[in-house]
């Protein structure tokens, strides 16, 4: 996440808090990803409104400021290869407020690969929120070249890569 997703959400235009405060467990709808497999869907259902799992995403969210002001307090990332996985297809709604979320959150992801020099994109434009669920291909091929660049000390990839499928990525 970048480090200032938080304050930049909330500020205007946007103004959405995005990393709400207090007990959030029985708050936090349970939703089963639209593209999960169907022969899954009952053990994902059963796993996450599991009291252990509602709880570690509570948890999980309640801590979301800690470690954006974590981050913040380290200007400079480490000199390591970092890949940011960004979803292509919009979650926020159709109209003004949705698209003015739309387009900060890709600015927050654009700017998280320009943080270091080691750092490329990749833009999974048939992904939802779950690129491992619409696109597991491109998370291990991800993978694949943030460990390959780890190996070779160098930057992951081109800058920005939009890819509809591993073999059709293209340099913006």
């Amino acid at each position: 996440s970048h480090p200032a997703q938080i304050e930049r959400f909330a500020a205007p235009p946007v103004g959405v808090n995005i990393a709400p405060k207090g007990r959030l467990m029985h708050l936090i709808p349970v939703q089963i990803a639209d593209n999960m497999p169907a022969e899954l869907r009952d053990t994902a259902a059963a796993l996450i409104t599991d009291y252990k799992s509602r709880l570690a995403v509570t948890k999980e969210l309640q801590s979301f400021r800690l470690s954006a002001h974590q981050l913040m307090q380290h200007e400079t990332l480490p000199a390591v290869p970092l890949l940011v996985l960004t979803r292509g297809v919009q979650k926020w709604p159709d109209n003004a407020r949705g698209n003015r979320m739309e387009n900060l959150w890709q600015q927050l992801q654009s700017e998280l690969a320009q943080r270091t020099d080691n750092a490329a994109q990749i833009i999974a434009r048939r992904s939802g929120h779950h690129i491992h669920l619409d696109q597991p291909e491109l998370v291990s091929e991800a993978i694949r070249l943030v460990a390959t660049a780890a190996r070779q000390q160098s930057k992951p990839a081109s800058r920005v890569w939009l890819a509809q499928g591993l073999h059709s990525a293209a340099t913006r």
